[in-house]
């Protein structure tokens, strides 16, 4: 945590060990979900009051794969050709607000990346699937 209120996170490749490297969809959206609800309850009971800017970056997963949770993605993987992938902004206008439904763009842009039409882990009325 930064003096002016910006918190950083990072993890270093939380699938060490697969025989490829890939991104695991799964993960990424419960993992990032949960660390942002975390901050922000850090935060607010620090006293610092919304709105909140969150960003998603990956950093040197060139050649990473994807996995969306499903075989039929693993049987035509994408394979990044960029080292760094960097999501826009995630603007989170109040401490209660509902962050599962406020990230779905962000992930819809990761699923994208990697030629998926959205995130896989919403239902229909765009509800994170638990």
């Amino acid at each position: 945590m930064f003096r002016n209120g910006c918190i950083e996170l990072a993890t270093s490749d939380p699938h060490a060990g697969c025989e490829k490297p890939l991104l695991r969809g799964k993960w990424i959206v419960y993992s990032f979900t949960q660390a942002i609800a975390n901050n922000i309850r850090c935060l607010h009971a620090l006293g610092v009051d919304a709105p909140y800017v969150f960003s998603l970056s990956f950093v040197g997963v060139k050649g990473y794969m994807f996995s969306n949770g499903d075989r039929a993605s693993m049987r035509r993987p994408v394979v990044l050709n960029e080292d760094v992938l960097i999501i826009p902004d995630i603007f989170i206008e109040e401490a209660d607000a509902e962050l599962k439904k406020i990230l779905k763009p962000t992930f819809d842009i990761l699923w994208n990346a990697f030629g998926f039409e959205e995130c896989g882990f919403y239902d229909d009325n765009e509800k994170l699937v638990e």
